[in-house]
């Protein structure tokens, strides 16, 4: 079957396998996005090694799929690389923002397969500048964050039996769950009915 990389996401009827061999849900960009920005004569002379469609070996249609792929998934680890730690991978999916710098840097990926590095040069510099801005301010415009901003407070005690490490943790009367804002140090939480 032949995959259909015209439509946004994963492939038609098949499973996207990143390089290493863990699923990738879907891309932040598309050919069709990519082609838009290439043309589609353009963009289909980068991807296959052959002139025209008469000249290309039956197997070429299997290979530009893999090149496809290859980029999609190039660009769209790539934004991963910045954002994924702070936003879920739907939320990236559903940014317009996202999507265009995804965009970009996949226009440049694909002008590197001929060697033709100019190429979108300037997009992809503008966007890997912003998304190191982004990975330092930890927000994407009109993308809520994924981490839990409500305060942590660790009630503390002093506890003589102890000689060393005295300060122990009450976890029962403390807030901000087990997340690591709260200070559950397995020296200093206190046990119930462990005296």
């Amino acid at each position: 079957m032949t995959a259909d990389y015209t439509i946004v996401g994963t492939p038609l009827g098949e499973t996207t396998v990143t390089p290493v061999g863990s699923p990738l849900p879907s891309y932040y960009t598309s050919q069709a996005e990519i082609e838009r920005m290439w043309s589609l004569r353009a963009a289909a002379l980068h991807v296959s090694d052959y002139d025209s469609e008469e000249t290309a070996p039956v197997g070429d249609i299997a290979f530009r799929a893999a090149v496809w792929d290859d980029i999609l998934c190039a660009a769209t680890d790539e934004v991963n690389f910045y954002l994924l730690k702070f936003h879920e991978a739907s939320d990236l999916y559903s940014s317009r923002w996202v999507r265009t710098r995804a965009t970009w840097i996949g226009c440049y990926l694909l002008s590197l397969r001929r060697g033709d590095p100019g190429y979108f040069k300037t997009l992809y510099d503008q966007a890997i500048a912003q998304l190191e801005r982004i990975n330092e301010s930890n927000t994407v415009p009109r993308l809520t964050l994924n981490q839990n901003f409500t305060p942590a407070l660790s009630n503390i005690r002093i506890d003589d039996r102890f000689r060393v490490a005295k300060e122990r943790v009450e976890p029962t009367i403390s807030t901000g769950g087990t997340s690591g804002r709260q200070d559950l140090d397995p020296d200093l939480v206190i046990e119930p009915f462990n005296y």
